[in-house]
């Protein structure tokens, strides 16, 4: 770009996702605390998010979530699964089928219910070849934990963002 000193040094930017009921067993809305999607384990949500006009698409991005525990438990883990959708030449999206899967690892959570924390997930530049119309398109499921105790009761996605790297 011809102005890259406009930019102060930033590299990065988040974009906000769209988080609906997901297919096959869909989280549902919790306002406990804030308006928060409610994960028991296996369930999910379809995320859908525009990518910007500067993304540079052959720099990895990654998934923010932003969650919180809506039970108080003490030394509990969650764990939550983000796969692109595979689109048809119909135009038609298949759940969960695309070339990207990550997962967020064990998450430790916080063991007082409500209590706010940012989790990281890494995607791959893969998750861009995928994209239709302009847009990444998966599903966001809550798996099982590799090791540890798994929190029994439920895990609130306040929201998400697409971090990804500005194409200067």
């Amino acid at each position: 770009s011809e102005i890259p000193d406009a930019l102060n040094g930033v590299t990065s930017r988040a974009e906000p996702c769209s988080l609906l009921t997901g297919p096959g067993s869909p989280a549902t809305l919790n306002t406990a605390f804030v308006a928060a999607w409610a994960f028991d384990l296996a369930d999910t949500l379809s995320v859908t998010v525009p990518i910007p006009p500067r993304a540079d698409i052959t720099a990895a991005p990654s998934l923010q979530l932003a969650l919180m525990p809506l039970t108080t438990e003490t030394g509990k883990e969650a764990a939550f699964t983000f796969a692109s959708d595979t689109v048809t030449a119909s135009a038609n999206p298949v759940a969960g089928t695309g070339a990207q899967s990550s997962v967020s690892g064990d998450v430790a959570l916080g063991s007082t219910a409500g209590t706010l924390q940012v989790v990281t997930i890494a995607l791959s530049a893969s998750v861009y070849a995928a994209a239709t119309a302009g847009q990444i398109v998966g599903v966001l499921s809550r798996t099982a934990i590799s090791g540890g105790s798994e929190l029994s009761g439920q895990v609130g996605i306040v929201g998400a963002a697409l971090v990804y790297s500005i194409d200067r």
